[in-house]
């Protein structure tokens, strides 16, 4: 299992789009990954999960990946947080 503590970046905070972008990316792969916020640990597979963590600019979550292809998996998370999921 891999473990990633990483910062929000984007302005509107963690919202639908990149809820949906993040969405898209975890279900090309199949370790389980899953994002926890404030205590909350949800799927990222899950739009209506992702939504309810209400996570802001600024705040941080933990990634968590587990299965055969996690250190992918994680490097691609882990770039689309970086990079503010295409937003400017």
């Amino acid at each position: 299992m891999l473990e990633r503590t990483i910062e929000i970046q984007n302005k509107e905070g963690f919202h639908a789009r990149p809820a949906t972008v993040l969405i898209k990316e975890a279900s090309k792969y199949g370790s389980n990954i899953e994002i926890e916020h404030n205590g909350r640990l949800v799927s990222c597979k899950s739009i209506i999960s992702l939504m309810t963590l209400k996570a802001k600019q600024g705040d941080t979550v933990k990634v968590y990946v587990y299965g055969d292809d996690e250190g992918e998996a994680m490097d691609s998370i882990t770039s689309l947080f970086d990079n503010r999921f295409g937003e400017e």
